[in-house]
């Protein structure tokens, strides 16, 4: 799996003999840094083979004045 998309926060299925949930805490280079949610303790470095599904932590979004709508206030009389 290419590690460009993954990003500290996002949740990742590890499989490096013991398959577990982690989350992901930073990158080195060409490995990622993780944090076991499920199975081993303690942070480890795993190499992007080794990375079997990976789910995205939503991002805010910056509120725009196109996507906000109407004032709630406007037109009440």
């Amino acid at each position: 799996m290419r590690l460009a998309a993954i990003r500290a926060g996002d949740i990742v299925r590890v499989n490096d003999g013991l398959p577990y949930l982690a989350e992901v805490v930073g990158q080195d280079g060409v490995r990622v840094r993780v944090s076991p949610i499920t199975g081993p303790k303690g942070v480890r470095t795993i190499a992007s083979r080794q990375v079997i599904e990976h789910w995205r932590k939503a991002r805010s979004r910056q509120p725009s004045d196109d996507l906000a709508g109407p004032s709630h206030s406007e037109g009440v009389a």
